[in-house]
């Protein structure tokens, strides 16, 4: 007779003794989870890079600042997470040292190995965030930008699939051309 495989729950001491000090590895924590984050594809990085880019440039001089995929983001006590992009308008997050806790944007780039995580587990406790505006959720083997945007206690979702859109992000006081976002990826024709 086969026994199922015992799941290991860690603790949050646990986890922060595993990345409280330098590491080329970052890990993640779900709910009692420790989930190592693998390295990206480069198209991952170009657009991730590109995004960055883009709201570091527009952000220049405003109270709003972008964080890269280095920054952890404090979801709630039992979820801690490197989002690919963040933005944060909250005093406590630009003074911060350690982590985000109140993001007005989140950017996940899909890869094959996070996608379902993104879509499912993230984003339903990425929506429990009270300062969270924007859910972006960019594929990298096609032009495919899922936008989630709060408005009133509702979440409303467009999909942008031309290089030409342009995203309107109101709550930011900007935009997003596609093509930016988009910038110097190479699609492989068989995909």
């Amino acid at each position: 007779m086969a026994f199922p495989a015992e799941k290991i729950l860690h603790t949050l001491d646990e986890y922060f003794s595993l990345t409280d000090h330098e590491s080329d590895i970052r890990y993640e924590y779900h709910y009692g989870k420790i989930v190592a984050m693998a390295g990206a594809l480069l198209r991952h990085n170009i657009i991730a890079g590109n995004i960055f880019a883009e709201f570091h440039h527009k952000l220049k001089g405003r109270k709003c600042m972008p964080f890269n995929s280095d920054s952890r983001l404090r979801v709630n006590p039992q979820m801690w997470v490197y989002p690919d992009v963040m933005i944060s308008c909250h005093e406590e997050d630009i003074k911060a040292r350690m982590y985000v806790q109140h993001p007005a944007l989140i950017v996940e780039v899909l890869s094959v190995s996070t996608r379902m995580v993104d879509y499912r587990l993230k984003k339903q406790h990425y929506f429990q965030i009270p300062d969270l505006q924007y859910y972006i959720m960019i594929e990298t083997a096609t032009v495919f930008v899922d936008v989630y945007e709060k408005q009133g206690d509702n979440w409303v979702n467009r999909i942008y699939t031309e290089m030409e859109n342009i995203i309107p992000l109101p709550f930011l006081d900007m935009e997003l051309l596609v093509a930016e976002l988009y910038d110097r990826v190479v699609f492989d024709e068989e995909e």
